[in-house]
């Protein structure tokens, strides 16, 4: 980084292009994601003028490009910092651009490109369009089991659990022993849950202790909270609420040391219901309010309405059924838009006893 600036000063942009890209990606393997931001930045932003002054004649660019330089690998590790930051919207752009440099559409940077711009369309609710970027990364290639992972998430919130569960295991009979170390843990991660929302939790219970297993041997320690906190859920169904607070403050402390923000909304959503289920609704109302700012900071639409429905919950057993009324309506607007149908079950329920509340049984019936 510093001869990163020395060389900015100097006006050596080429050497000062190098030593940017390489203090960005070594912030980014550290989890400095955001000192890998600034600096993925600048060497954007270097590397959009020496493109410039390359054009239409033989220059450093030209004989760049020539040894193999490859024109999207900025925009590809940018996207990825911006991704561990929770902006999805933001990673999105640069893949976007990251797509425009790729050196052929069918190489593998274009395909990792493919596969970011799907994954960020998940964390978005955007599942069709996720759906045609991994069908656009996987075009013509033998089976993908992270692209298989992928789509069986997709499943998960189309509240298609059997489905869900057929391409999880193909994905997880697949993986190769050299796979990437962290999709195996996701693999179980997400058998887990088409499992937990079948209802099957004793099944939920054995995946999610498989992954953490497989977490902890591959050092994955930014991934263990999302681990803590479906963890946590499921004790808090069970009734073993104290049990569950616990788990979800070692949740905290470990995305804490790990940088890991992206879990912050869901950690803040289940301290908040398990406050409502406990009858403390101004610690649950205070949770909840948090936990809608930092989704709505990285965009998250699914926990959005989750949260916003648990403020209506937590409004109306504080018996302000009018107050309680626009953040369910807004939920419901969000599960219409992402076709979230689990969400708008329990959202007209919510809608019901709101209309209850307010003496209008005829209106509660039709909920």
């Amino acid at each position: 980084e510093v001869l990163a600036r020395h060389f900015e000063g100097a006006g050596i942009q080429d050497r000062a292009l190098d030593f940017l890209l390489q203090g960005g990606e070594q912030a980014l393997e550290e989890g400095r994601a955001d000192d890998a931001v600034e600096l993925l930045t600048r060497a954007g932003a270097v590397q959009e003028r020496l493109e410039a002054a390359d054009r239409g004649r033989k220059g450093f660019f030209s004989g760049l490009f020539a040894r193999g330089w490859d024109r999207s690998r900025i925009h590809r590790l940018l996207g990825r910092a911006w991704t561990a930051l929770g902006f999805d919207e933001k990673a999105i752009a640069v893949y976007q651009k990251a797509l425009e440099k790729v050196p052929a559409k069918n190489s593998p940077e274009a395909i990792e490109v493919l596969r970011a711009l799907g994954v960020a369309g998940i964390r978005l609710g955007r599942y069709a369009e996720a759906e045609k970027h991994f069908a656009a990364a996987s075009a013509g290639r033998r089976a993908d089991p992270e692209i298989d992972c992928h789509l069986g998430r997709i499943r998960l919130y189309r509240d298609q659990y059997q489905p869900a569960r057929e391409i999880l295991e193909r994905a997880r009979a697949a993986l190769a022993p050299d796979a990437d170390p962290a999709l195996a843990p996701l693999v179980e991660h997400e058998l887990g849950r088409a499992r937990f929302l079948a209802g099957d939790w004793d099944a939920a219970q054995a995946h999610w202790e498989r992954e953490r297993e497989l977490l902890a041997r591959a050092e994955l320690d930014a991934a263990i909270p999302r681990n803590l906190v479906a963890v946590a859920r499921l004790r808090a169904r069970r009734g073993r609420l104290l049990g569950a607070l616990e788990l979800l403050e070692r949740a905290r402390s470990q995305a804490e040391r790990a940088g890991n923000r992206e879990i912050e909304p869901a950690l803040h959503l289940e301290r908040g219901l398990i406050h409502l289920l406990r009858d403390d609704v101004p610690r649950a109302y205070v949770e909840l309010q948090a936990g809608l700012a930092r989704a709505e900071e990285q965009h998250q639409p699914e926990r959005i309405g989750r949260l916003l429905q648990a403020l209506s919950r937590a409004l109306l057993s504080a018996a302000s059924v009018g107050e309680s009324l626009p953040p369910c309506a807004r939920a419901q607007e969000l599960f219409e838009s992402i076709q979230f149908r689990r969400g708008l079950g329990e959202n007209y329920l919510l809608r019901g006893r709101i209309a209850l509340a307010a003496g209008d049984p005829p209106g509660a019936a039709k909920y």
